[in-house]
């Protein structure tokens, strides 16, 4: 319980029984939602403004990211297909077991990549 909890509890207990106006979890809310208005304020000072910049080009470099992920996906599939029509086909020891099915092609692309 921190102090403007207690000091609620002080001044009105009757808020915070069962049988009284208002329901104890709802003061407390309303409580915990002006103190989270306070953080986001304190957010706007000067102090966190590069931390602020670095999280919005963390979140613009997602897309980026996101992308690129796709890129490589495609790229280990083709490699992968054609890693099994070339490899997969003729029972060659210690190559056939790797390249057999598609699946199986793509996880040992992407093992070597």
């Amino acid at each position: 319980v921190d102090l403007v909890q207690l000091t609620i509890m002080l001044i009105a207990p009757e808020a915070t029984k069962d049988g009284g106006d208002l329901p104890s979890a709802s003061l407390f809310r309303i409580v915990r939602l002006i103190k989270l208005t306070r953080l986001l304020r304190l957010l706007r000072n000067e102090i966190f403004h590069d931390l602020l910049c670095m999280i919005q080009g963390m979140m613009g470099g997602m897309k980026t990211l996101a992308w690129s992920l796709v890129l490589f996906c495609f790229l280990v599939y083709v490699l992968a297909l054609l890693f099994r029509e070339f490899f997969g086909r003729k029972q060659v020891d210690n190559v056939y077991k790797f390249f057999n099915s598609v699946p199986r092609s793509m996880f040992t692309t992407f093992r070597c990549s």
